[in-house]
């Protein structure tokens, strides 16, 4: 009997003049689809501030760190932003490594989006 996934539940809501998107688990290539959705889809409606809050995320897999480089790049040929903020100490580090910009918190993220509008 083979397992059955799970959907990754994603929070979405605006603030501001950023795109608050919330996943509400570790993201992985089989439960990433709502958040790959919702991401392309601000992306198409030329989003320029996006802030992805990672706080109920405890791991992400190489697919999962694949899609949001993607939406990075994607949003940044728009001249948008993507912010990470709410990243447990270990994923902090792994996505440093890569050079995506992280906050601390949301409220950190939200400021530093209205500062560089």
């Amino acid at each position: 009997m083979g397992d059955s996934v799970v959907e990754l539940p994603v929070k979405s809501w605006s603030e501001g003049c950023c795109e608050i998107l919330q996943p509400g688990a570790s993201i992985f290539a089989d439960n990433f689809g709502k958040l790959k959705e919702l991401l392309n889809q601000l992306a198409s409606e030329k989003k320029k501030n996006i802030i992805l809050d990672l706080e109920f995320v405890d791991t992400i897999d190489s697919s999962g760190l694949g899609l949001i480089v993607s939406a990075l790049s994607r949003i940044r040929e728009q001249g948008g932003k993507l912010v990470l903020c709410g990243v447990n100490p270990y994923l902090r580090k792994i996505l440093r490594l890569i050079v995506l910009p992280v906050e601390k918190d949301l409220p950190g993220a939200i400021k530093t989006v209205m500062l560089e509008e």
